[in-house]
């Protein structure tokens, strides 16, 4: 199966397009000298005001969460009007995954719910279809270059970003967790901080980056389709009020609150009956 998948991914990497073809304006970026750069930008999209980047008007955040030590999840999509970070439009799924859990394949598992939901959204509410979508999980930050946020960008014709909270390490490219875990915390020392994660093979995977002052672990932001790393990185923090930009933040809330919910339901269900 896995060698099939691998076929697959290969196939669909070539539809990939790593440079910004969004229907919005990108700000221009001063060059940096250092490897560590800043993005001006961290936190801005909640000023209804602000006017970094013209012309985007909506933004989804894609989620999966489990309940515990099962096949069953919630699935859901957020979508968000900005600036401002007003929330538009909010969908959850129960479902049963049928594929398994193969590392560096989570796509072939979590991408067809989440398609699924970006459909139904263009379907109910096509004008509020988003512009870019964040996704829970990574984008070329990958050992193949290609992620779920990918799969889910070429698949549904959307710019995508991989957002990712742990980092996927690629020990064939020297790229190992307690590594860059040390380095984000000696060199990402402000909100806005990120440097570039650089493979042994001199391949740019994507950006570990200080999304808030208070948060000293860094998120790991990768594209995903149709749009650069420097253009993820500052939207990303863009959209940061904390340390997990408020789309994901929002989809994975959503989607946890009722596996919450359900366990809850369960637990006094057991009670009465005892």
């Amino acid at each position: 199966m896995s060698e099939e998948w691998e076929r697959l991914q290969e196939t669909l990497k070539k539809r990939r397009i790593p440079t910004d073809s969004c229907s919005f304006s990108v700000p221009a970026v001063s060059a940096c000298s250092s490897d560590v750069e800043t993005c001006p930008l961290v936190g801005r999209g909640a000023d209804p005001h602000d006017s970094s980047f013209q012309g985007l008007n909506y933004i989804a955040g894609l989620d999966v969460s489990f309940f515990e030590g099962t096949n069953e999840a919630v699935a859901c999509v957020v979508v968000f009007q900005v600036p401002g970070l007003v929330k538009v439009y909010t969908k959850c799924r129960k479902v049963t995954l049928t594929e398994p859990y193969i590392p560096g394949f989570l796509a072939f598992r979590e991408s067809p719910i989440l398609l699924s939901l970006l459909e139904e959204l263009k379907q109910e509410h096509e004008e509020w279809y988003p512009q870019v979508v964040f996704v829970d999980g990574n984008g070329t930050l990958h050992p193949r270059q290609f992620g779920l946020a990918c799969h889910v960008g070429v698949l549904a014709g959307v710019p995508s970003i991989g957002i990712a909270k742990n980092f996927l390490q690629i020990e064939s490219e020297g790229l190992l967790l307690c590594d860059m875990k040390d380095i984000a915390r000696k060199r990402l020392d402000g909100a806005g901080k990120w440097l570039r994660i650089i493979g042994s093979s001199g391949y740019v995977f994507g950006a570990a980056l200080r999304s808030s002052q208070e948060s000293i672990n860094p998120i790991f932001v990768s594209p995903g389709h149709m749009i650069s790393l420097t253009t993820a990185v500052n939207l990303v923090a863009w959209c940061c009020k904390y340390r997990v930009p408020e789309p994901i933040r929002a989809a994975d809330f959503e989607s946890r609150e009722i596996i919450r919910s359900v366990e809850r339901d369960a637990r006094m269900a057991l009670e009465l009956k005892g």
